[in-house]
Order: C-alpha cells, then sequence, then structure tokens
C-alpha cells in the first residue's frame, strides 16, 4: 500500500520523529511504498532528511513538493496538498493509499500490513474512523481509493473548509469505520 506522509513546515520535527518511531516498529516493510508530500514552506534539507528517514522504512518513495504557498495557513494549505497528492496518485499509481500526518501515530508493528488487508477484504473506497465533530464524517487520517475526485469530488475542491469534512455522507456511505484507526486528539 502507498502511504503518503504529508508534512508542512510547521510539523517538521514530529514529522521526524513518527518516522523514526514507524522505523522503530517496522525496521522494514518493503511491500510498502511512500510518497512524501511536503509544504512549499518546508526547507530543502529537511525534504531530504525526512525523505531519507522514510526510505528506511518502506520499500521506495518519492517525493512530491507544493511549489508555492498562500499564505491563508489551515484548511486551505493542507486542503492544497491533499488535492496535489490525491492528482498525483490517480494519475501515476494503481491502489488506495493511507494519508498520514505527522500527529496520526502508528501503534503496533505491522499497522500498514493489516490496514492494507482490512481495505481489501472490505472492498469499499474509504476506511477511517468516523468522528462526530465538528459533523459526523471519516477523519482524514485514512485510506482513500486511487480515484478520489470520482468517488467524492467534493474533497478535492475543498478550500476554506478541510476536505474530509466535504460531502461527509458521501464519504460514510462509501466507506467503513474500521477499528484500526482511532481518533483521540483534545478537540474539537
Amino acid at each position: 500500500m502507498l502511504c503518503v506522509i504529508a508534512v508542512s513546515h510547521k510539523d517538521i520535527a514530529q514529522a521526524r520523529d513518527l518516522l523514526d518511531w514507524i522505523y522503530e516498529l517496522d525496521p522494514s516493510m518493503p511491500s510498502h511504498k511512500f510518497l512524501l508530500m511536503v509544504g512549499a514552506l518546508v526547507p530543502t534539507y529537511d525534504v531530504t532528511d525526512l525523505f531519507n528517514r522514510a526510505s528506511k522504512c518502506f520499500g521506495s518513495g518519492k517525493l512530491l513538493r507544493q511549489q508555492t504557498d498562500s499564505g491563508k495557513g489551515w484548511p486551505y494549505e493542507p486542503n492544497q496538498m491533499f488535492k496535489l497528492a490525491a492528482q498525483w496518485v490517480s494519475k501515476t499509481q494503481s491502489g488506495p493509499f493511507f494519508w498520514l500526518e505527522p500527529d496520526c501515530i502508528p501503534t503496533r508493528s505491522g499497522w500498514l500490513t493489516a490496514l492494507e488487508a482490512e481495505y481489501k477484504a472490505k472492498r469499499v473506497p474509504f476506511m477511517g474512523t468516523i468522528y462526530p465533530y465538528p459533523i459526523k464524517h471519516l477523519n482524514g487520517c485514512m485510506v482513500y481509493p486511487q480515484n478520489v475526485g470520482q468517488k467524492n469530488p467534493a474533497m478535492l475542491m475543498a478550500t476554506n473548509k478541510s476536505w474530509d469534512i466535504m460531502a461527509p455522507g458521501l464519504t460514510i456511505q462509501h466507506g467503513f469505520n474500521t477499528p484500526l484507526i482511532q481518533r483521540q486528539l483534545a478537540d474539537p
């Protein structure tokens, strides 16, 4: 399975910690690939460092970098990163992807293999965890189909609301609430 690791300039240190933790859990995941999706403001030396850390964990990987930052912040910039990554996956990959942010922490070895196996068994476009706030939706760190734009086009049009709450009923209708992904944040 492809793991898209999304990193903005605000969470570089947390992304380093995440990749080190992934390596500690699973020193080698040769059957899995990664896409390092970085924001435009992530310095080149940090991009190189993160790519090298991810390369130790996964069988192969690619880098995709946002070309410009609008200065609009959240949720605009993450939406643009998601759209760029989803379009890249749609054009170049065959199969689903797991969107992983630096605050989404795997808790056991074999985590990505387990997600892939359950996704294949359920045969649904979206697989994640349902969260009730601000509206009932499948939370953003989830498994997506290769063709997100065909399954929920609203996700790729998000600007001032996070992509995961764009047409959430559609995503839930074509999704599965897996116990393998949990959302534990101090918000809303």
